[in-house]
Order: C-alpha cells, then structure tokens, then sequence
C-alpha cells in the first residue's frame, strides 16, 4: 500500500523498530486495571476495542501525532493494529490542527468591517 508516496511496509518497520515500549510501564497500567476492576489483567487491555491481547504487537505510540507542532511528545502504550491505520488521516489533520487562527471575514474574502 502506498500513502502519499511512502510505502506503509517501511512506515511499519519504522514504528516497530523505534517505538517499542517499556515493560515497566506495561507492569504499571495492569496493575491500574487491577485496581479499578478487581480483576487480573492477563495481557495488554485496549480500552479502545474494549479486550484484551496485543493484536499485532504494542507499540509505544505517541498521543497526538508529529506534525502537529504544538503537540506534546508524550507516548502510551497501544496495540499497532488500533493506532497505525491512523497515519492515513494524520497528514491532513496536520495540516488542519497547524493552520493560524483566521478571521470569519477573511474565510469569505469580505473586507473586515470596522467597529
């Protein structure tokens, strides 16, 4: 498959190579589970898809994405195959979330009015 001119098999290789995650950390959000729910946690549990198991592995994914320039840098564990088919979107997001604060007036090319 081929994004925007970047073959998605090295996008992949990329994340897994240089986002794996800390197993501390895992240590640490299973035992959170266990506290809230009273119950042993087995493996990674994705609140997104409401289970458990790692899918396609665990990356140490970051929350907001790099193009976003304000974006904090912070990471949290999430199975590959939940957060990677976002890096679809992202770049327009990017693009989107990077644009300044305009105007109404100028989005309709109307001289702004003076008050």
């Amino acid at each position: 498959m081929n994004l925007r001119g970047i073959d998605s098999s090295l996008v992949l290789a990329y994340v897994e190579v240089f986002m794996s995650i800390d197993p501390n950390e895992l240590t640490r959000l299973k035992s959170d589970y266990e506290k809230v729910t009273g119950n042993s946690c087995p493996s990674f549990y994705c609140p997104i898809l409401n289970e458990f198991g790692e899918g396609s592995g665990l990356i140490d994914g970051h929350i907001l994405p790099q193009g976003i320039r304000s974006a904090s840098r912070a990471t949290v564990i999430q199975r590959a195959d939940v957060d990677n088919p976002f890096g679809v979107i992202e770049a327009d997001l990017c693009n989107f979330i990077n644009k300044p604060f305009f105007h109404l007036n100028s989005s309709f090319h109307e001289k702004p009015h003076n008050n």
